[in-house]
């Protein structure tokens, strides 16, 4: 083949490869949907009622149909009720169901155009009734979480499949903390109660990585074991003896951490007990924040687009300010398609700065300008 013919051909791959890169649909980072529910513990006695509302959560992306299954042990806890009061679901394919034998609820729904977007959007209402003490785990068996993309896609987050525990008969820890027992022996120590001064509530997020821990030693206890993990099943293997009573733990990375305490006495070891404890240090990452355009350069209250992530904790809420005024305080809830609409402002050119606070209250800045005309007389 001679030169000539060479060039033309490399010059053909050229605009092929051109082509492809022109036609061939752009990869989109792929975003994550989750469950949730609104009490993840709590101490409760035998007949007491606890109502559980199932969330679904996706921050970035329109989903419009949700499934799931939820496991709860039959002989502690039953069913009394469940409520689709308010919920998003806009078609039941299949009406909330529950089994009190197998320990089982069932549910799968569809959202209309446009779908939702947000977080704790409100699926259903499980009422319990305790039946038994003891330690109730309360969990999604499987559930799926599909996007409104035409495709079906379920986005739900592989670790979004959440449970809850609840102590029935066990008394609650002083200042509100409460930890769970989530194993029990027949032989050993009852299983402590842990509280926290620096996290005391342990369904919030804090900003500080330095805790404070401390439970209760009984007189015959004669050697404790610990553990520090980022699961709540992790067998304590740190051994104290003689038994301590606080650990102080330092500089912990970001995330949801368990700390788990296990006493000893002449009769052998007791049941665990485990302190839930989520850490956020880090503030939410750069976001889009702008005015929007506007056909009428006289509309004196024009529209923002904001909208921020943050990685572990997630976004709580926005503080909006004009000119140095008072700040207004926005939840994603109020957004529309990450939009906001501005109370009315005088003409001539403004200032405007968001700050994009998430759970933990760390929090990132931006700003803006946008300028209103006069109307002409």
């Amino acid at each position: 083949m001679d030169n000539k013919n060479k060039k033309i051909n490399k010059s053909l791959i050229v605009v092929l490869m051109a082509v492809l890169l022109v036609f061939l649909p752009s990869a989109r980072a792929v975003t994550t949907a989750s469950f949730s529910f609104s009490n993840q513990s709590g101490s409760y006695e035998v007949g007491d009622n606890i109502p559980v509302v199932v969330y679904v959560n996706s921050a970035d992306q329109s989903i419009n149909a949700i499934s799931g299954i939820i496991s709860f042990p039959a002989d502690k806890l039953s069913v009394s009720s469940i409520s689709k009061t308010n919920s998003i679901v806009s078609l039941w394919v299949q009406d909330p169901t529950y089994s009190n034998v197998s320990g089982i609820v069932n549910f799968q729904g569809i959202i209309f155009n446009p779908g939702f977007t947000g977080s704790s959007g409100n699926l259903i209402i499980i009422n319990f009734r305790v039946k038994a003490p003891g330690i109730a785990l309360v969990s999604f068996a499987s559930g799926s979480i599909l996007a409104n993309n035409g495709q079906g896609t379920n986005i739900i987050d592989q670790n979004g499949l959440p449970s809850a525990q609840y102590a029935i008969g066990v008394p609650p820890a002083a200042g509100g903390n409460q930890s769970i027992a989530v194993s029990s022996v027949s032989s050993g120590p009852l299983a402590p109660v842990i509280s926290s001064p620096t996290h005391p509530d342990q369904t919030k997020w804090y900003a500080s990585n330095d805790v404070k821990l401390s439970w209760q030693i009984p007189s015959d206890v004669d050697a404790a074991r610990t553990i520090l993990s980022n699961s709540s099943y992790s067998i304590p293997s740190v051994l104290y003896q003689p038994p301590i009573n606080q650990k102080e733990l330092t500089s912990l990375a970001d995330g949801i951490w368990y700390f788990g305490v296990q006493l000893h006495d002449s009769s052998g070891w007791g049941g665990t007990a485990y302190f839930k404890f989520q850490i956020d240090t880090t503030p939410p990452d750069s976001f889009s924040f702008s005015v929007a355009s506007s056909s009428d350069p006289t509309n004196p209250a024009p529209t923002i687009f904001i909208k921020a992530t943050d990685k572990t904790s997630g976004i709580a809420y926005y503080k909006i300010s004009v000119d140095n005024q008072d700040y207004l305080t926005i939840t994603p809830d109020k957004l529309t398609n990450y939009q906001y609409k501005l109370p009315v402002q005088q003409p001539g050119e403004h200032a405007i700065l968001a700050k994009a606070f998430d759970k933990a209250g760390n929090y990132q800045v931006a700003s803006s300008k946008f300028d209103i005309q006069p109307i002409n007389s």
